[in-house]
């Protein structure tokens, strides 16, 4: 970003345009999210980039004494403050909340003077010309536990136009790019909600069935058998042995937990042609099942067929027999009942672990070869549909970040005589 200043704008220190500037408490609180006219303390997951979600909250316990100066109002600003370090700085501009949100310690309101748009300063606020001073000066122990000071916040500069109709246009244009995005994220939400209770609805009750009997795992169908994983499996159930590293052109591509679960979109990482051979015994092929057992255990995946390469030791490999379809086995896992059982068969709570011996004891529902297909294909469409509203989404965002990098530098200027809202997006 460019650090010369426009014709007609300055850069402000941002304590300059705030009337005030309110840290909250962090008090107990009870588990659960404010109901209808009580109190809630809002976590700091109701922050995200340009997105205010108040019903992330925790209502207060029932003899604290609420500071209704804590208390969160339309035309807000809020930024985490402390936290981990990809999670501190963040902003939000708060369009409209319910009554009754405070902020926690955790957090900042800003509430800027009349003479500035608060939508406009929370765009301000997020460009890396303003962001970076703010990390710079962010200290702590170790990465999961960082913070900044308000002396430091107040300090942070900001390219601001001189004139508030500028602010309000710049403001209005990105908003519209807001209203899309959260109009998109609004459309994924909706479908992972519907794949959740398809899975429930499918693979517990099947397709077309009347009779059902108790099992290990549940109500199945009576049709339905309930068997090992190892019994499923054509080849022991083995742990990658491959260390992730740097990438290396013309490598072995390796699977790291941070791939599964996105369907081999992303970017692999390789290691060196030299370690072929020694690595030969955690290759993997097109229809293998991957399950990450270290850390964030439970991510799932089906390799697809194009691909072939390692896993990292932080993953086990099924390769599964041919009455079993692997993307069935994936769903499963994912279902509701599926992310259960890995839970309960997991160990450790610091650093969660599933153990190959645990893993092959898993017992699984099973329906015929056929009856598998046609429940993956079901909700292998609305993994489709998922994948390419998030691809749409992610261009959006992509839209969002050019338009905040001209408009918020003064590089593209705005005709403030137009003041009707833009449509920026189709």
């Amino acid at each position: 970003m460019s650090n010369t200043v426009p014709e007609g704008w300055s850069v402000s220190q941002l304590g300059n345009t705030l009337e005030k500037l309110i840290a909250g408490q962090s008090p107990n609180r009870k588990e659960f999210a404010a109901r209808p006219g009580e109190y809630g303390i809002l976590k700091t997951t109701a922050i995200d980039w340009g997105r205010y979600i108040p019903h992330q909250n925790q209502e207060i316990l029932d003899d604290f004494v609420p500071n209704k100066g804590h208390e969160v109002k339309d035309g807000d600003i809020l930024i985490t403050k402390a936290g981990p370090v990809h999670r501190v700085g963040v902003v939000a501009y708060v369009d409209k909340t319910p009554p009754k949100m405070l902020v926690s310690g955790k957090m900042t309101l800003l509430r800027t003077d009349k003479s500035y748009d608060a939508r406009f300063i929370s765009y301000a606020l997020s460009t890396e010309f303003s962001q970076k001073p703010l990390k710079e000066n962010t200290t702590g122990m170790a990465s999961s536990q960082t913070n900044f000071t308000h002396e430091t916040l107040k300090e942070v500069p900001l390219f601001v136009p001189n004139q508030l109709p500028e602010q309000q246009k710049i403001a209005t244009i990105l908003s519209s790019v807001d209203d899309v995005i959260e109009n998109v994220q609004a459309q994924i939400d909706k479908l992972k909600d519907l794949k959740t209770g398809m899975m429930q609805e499918l693979l517990t009750k099947g397709i077309g069935h009347t009779e059902f009997k108790d099992s290990p795992v549940g109500r199945i169908p009576v049709g339905w058998d309930v068997v090992e994983m190892e019994s499923l499996s054509i080849s022991p159930i083995c742990y990658g042995i491959v260390q992730v590293g740097s990438y290396v052109e013309g490598g072995i591509p390796v699977m790291a937990i941070k791939n599964l679960g996105k369907g081999f979109r992303d970017n692999i990482n390789r290691t060196s042609h030299e370690i072929e051979s020694k690595y030969a015994r955690s290759r993997i092929k097109g229809g293998d099942l991957l399950i990450s057992v270290k850390g964030t255990i439970g991510r799932i995946d089906v390799v697809p067929d194009f691909f072939i390469g390692n896993i990292s030791r932080d993953i086990v490999r099924v390769r599964l027999s041919d009455t079993l379809d692997s993307q069935f086995l994936k769903h499963f896992f994912h279902s509701p009942n599926g992310v259960k059982l890995i839970e309960k068969t997991s160990v450790g709570t610091t650093r969660a672990e599933l153990s190959v011996h645990r893993l092959k004891k898993l017992p699984l529902p099973v329906p015929d070869k056929s009856e598998q297909a046609r429940i993956s294909t079901v909700l292998n469409s609305v993994d489709e549909r998922i994948f390419a509203t998030e691809k749409k989404l992610d261009q959006l965002r992509a839209t969002k970040k050019a338009l905040m990098q001209d408009l918020l530098t003064g590089t593209v200027r705005v005709n403030v005589d137009n003041q009707h809202k833009e449509e920026v997006v189709a």
